[in-house]
C-alpha cells in the first residue's frame, strides 16, 4: 500500500512539474486553407531552350496535425497537408505570346494537380492567444502535361515533383478549440518548379 502511495506521488509531482503551456496550442487539430497561389514552371522545349511560366491563382487546402508544448512559451508539431489550386498554363513554349515563338513548334499546355507536404514546425506564444511559428519539410507537386505535336495527337503525361518547404506564420486562438491563422510558403521542387503561398486557415482542436 505504502509503496503505490509512493508511486502515486511521484506520478503527481512529475504531471504538475510537466510545462504549462496554454492549452490553445496543443492537442489534435483539422484545419481548411484558402489563399494566393503562385507557381513557376521552367519548361525546356526541344531546342533545349529553357522557357519560364509563371502565373498566379486560387489554391485551397485542407490540413491534420499534432501540437505539444515543451515550455511555457514554446510549441513543437508535426502535420500533414494536401492541397490544390486552379492554375493551368497555355502554350508553354510561348508565354506572353513571346515575338521568339517559331511556326513548327509543338503546343504544350498544363494543369497543376494536386500537392502535399510532411512537415514540422516550431512555435512561439507571443501572447496569451497568439503563436507565431516557422515550419519546414517534404513537399511534392504534381503537373500534368499536355504536348500536341505538329500536325500529331495530343498526349497527355504526368510528372511528380519533390522538394522542401519552408512556411512561416502568425496563428490566433479563439478559445481552446477554434482558431485562425495566415501563413507564408514557399516550395522549391525539381525541374525548376517553384511556389509562393500566402494562405488563410481556420480550424478546429481535439
Amino acid at each position: 500500500m505504502l509503496r503505490t502511495l509512493t508511486v502515486a506521488a511521484v506520478l503527481a509531482t512529475a504531471a504538475a512539474s510537466m510545462p504549462a503551456a496554454a492549452a490553445e496550442f496543443s492537442g489534435f487539430r483539422v484545419e481548411a486553407q484558402g489563399g494566393w497561389n503562385s507557381t513557376g514552371i521552367d519548361y525546356v522545349g526541344p531546342t533545349g531552350v529553357v522557357v519560364d511560366n509563371s502565373k498566379s491563382s486560387f489554391g485551397y487546402g485542407v490540413e491534420v496535425g499534432y501540437d505539444m508544448p515543451v515550455s511555457e512559451t514554446v510549441i513543437l508539431g508535426a502535420y500533414g497537408n494536401f492541397a490544390g489550386s486552379t492554375q493551368s498554363y497555355s502554350d508553354m513554349l510561348c508565354p506572353d505570346n513571346a515575338t521568339a515563338c517559331l511556326l513548327g513548334r509543338p503546343n504544350v499546355n498544363a494543369n497543376l494537380g494536386f500537392n502535399w507536404a510532411l512537415m514540422a514546425r516550431a512555435g512561439l506564444q507571443v501572447a496569451d492567444s497568439t503563436l507565431l511559428y516557422g515550419a519546414g519539410g517534404y513537399a511534392q507537386q504534381n503537373v500534368k502535361y499536355y504536348i500536341t505535336p505538329v500536325g500529331g495527337v495530343t498526349v497527355d503525361t504526368s510528372e511528380n515533383y519533390g522538394g522542401f518547404r519552408f512556411a512561416a506564420g502568425v496563428e490566433q486562438a479563439f478559445g481552446e478549440q477554434f482558431y485562425g491563422k495566415l501563413e507564408y510558403r514557399y516550395s522549391n521542387y525539381q525541374a525548376g518548379v517553384t511556389t509562393n503561398q500566402i494562405t488563410a486557415g481556420a480550424g478546429f482542436r481535439f
